[in-house]
């Protein structure tokens, strides 16, 4: 298929920077299937209640379902997002993803954050909210780096 318009000899294959793609997609399918998991070893405790022991705070429901759904939603679907962003961004808008080079370092500070909050909830620093429980820490983290992507994509977008 021949690109017509502003799109013409334009090769949007080669806008996309693969290592930030990659970087972002490689960390989105770990907690695809670390979360998850959490979620079928706390499932187990309905049949078998005493299955994690009962002396461990941090292997209760109540400590482990928060992990299992804040590393699915955060960890899982928001990196897998950012990281699809990465790649549409600029063959939608033809036009190379600026300041590429922040983020890989991105990728990084958003999954130590997660990692960092997820074990964080585990030792009961929560703020006690459903799909929003993640200690200050991780939420600061997780702000800046959604603002400098937002500001990477709409800078770009506009170009």
């Amino acid at each position: 298929m021949e690109l017509r318009g502003n799109f013409a000899n334009v090769d949007l294959d080669a806008l996309v920077d693969n290592r930030v793609v990659r970087t972002w997609l490689y960390f989105g399918m770990f907690w695809l299937m670390v979360t998850p998991s959490v979620g079928v070893l706390i499932s187990s405790t309905f049949n078998y209640p005493d299955y994690l022991g009962s002396g461990n705070l941090e292997l209760t429901f109540g400590r482990l379902r928060p992990v299992h759904v804040n590393g699915v939603i955060f960890g899982a679907f928001s990196t897998l997002f950012i990281g699809l962003c990465y790649y549409l961004v600029p063959r939608l808008s033809g036009v190379r993803v600026i300041w590429s080079e922040w983020s890989v370092l991105l990728a990084w500070v958003w999954n130590v954050a997660t990692l960092a909050g997820l074990v964080g909830l585990l030792i009961g620093d929560s703020d006690g909210l459903e799909a929003g429980e993640f200690p200050l820490y991780a939420k600061v983290a997780f702000f800046i780096v959604v603002a400098i992507a937002t500001a990477q994509f709409l800078i770009t977008i506009s170009r």
